[in-house]
């Protein structure tokens, strides 16, 4: 247990109608649903949030996590897809390998915003250092050099 007031969003756009209407049973008012936003309302959820938390099978080639990065926010990923490659355990974020490793990970990150801070800056260093503009920029060039020779 936790004495910290916790709140869960859920972000997304369903394109099952059913499953979520299921979500919204099983969150009660506990928890928000939000689908289908713009731009700007996602970074404004980025911005305003504490830690980013994904179960995603998929991560959208790591995108979101690199987005949360952005705002100085870690995440705690299953480990599916790219978690790996995008987190680093401990030090941007933590991966975690069941449901159970996750309530534990998010019970100690609660309860210690000061870890939170940290890893949230250290994520933010990480994707600025590997997917900048200027670096991304540069190996399109090199990679676009070394095809027309």
């Amino acid at each position: 247990k936790t004495k910290r007031l916790i709140n869960l969003t859920i972000v997304g756009s369903f394109e099952k109608p059913k499953y979520l209407e299921y979500l919204k049973l099983l969150g009660g008012k506990k928890i928000k649903i939000l689908t289908n936003l713009k731009d700007f309302e996602l970074a404004k959820l980025y911005q305003n949030c504490n830690l980013y938390v994904t179960c995603d099978r998929y991560l959208f080639f790591g995108l979101p996590i690199a987005e949360a990065a952005n705002f100085k926010k870690p995440t705690v990923a299953l480990n599916f897809a790219a978690a790996k490659e995008l987190i680093e355990t401990g030090k941007t974020g933590v991966v975690v390998k069941s449901g159970e490793e996750m309530k534990k990970t998010l019970k100690y990150l609660i309860n210690n915003p000061e870890v939170v801070e940290k890893m949230g800056r250290s994520a933010f260093v990480k994707v600025k250092k590997e997917f900048s503009w200027e670096k991304i920029a540069l190996e399109y060039d090199e990679f676009l050099r070394q095809i027309v020779g």
